[in-house]
């Protein structure tokens, strides 16, 4: 990825994630492969425009979670233990 990171890149981010669930199996990172016509959808909202700048891509109930979890099945997924 080329974007900066307000939460550090996504191998120190799963890593201190992982520190406080140390029962989960340890830190990995999940790479999905999300269309454009869905990051427009957060795109046109202020709030997750300003997340995603940030690094940090959320999807919530009012923006973006329905479209992501009808396209779910389809999405080009891999996960990167560490």
């Amino acid at each position: 990825m080329d974007r900066p990171f307000g939460v550090g890149t996504p191998e120190q981010y799963a890593r201190l994630k992982a520190a406080n669930f140390p029962a989960e199996g340890g830190p990995a990172v999940l790479e999905v492969e999300v269309p454009v016509n869905i990051i427009a959808v957060l795109e046109s909202d202020p709030d997750a425009r300003d997340s995603m700048d940030s690094g940090d891509t959320l999807f919530d109930p009012s923006v973006g979670i329905r479209e992501l979890l009808t396209a779910w099945p389809t999405l080009g997924k891999r996960i990167i233990r560490l």
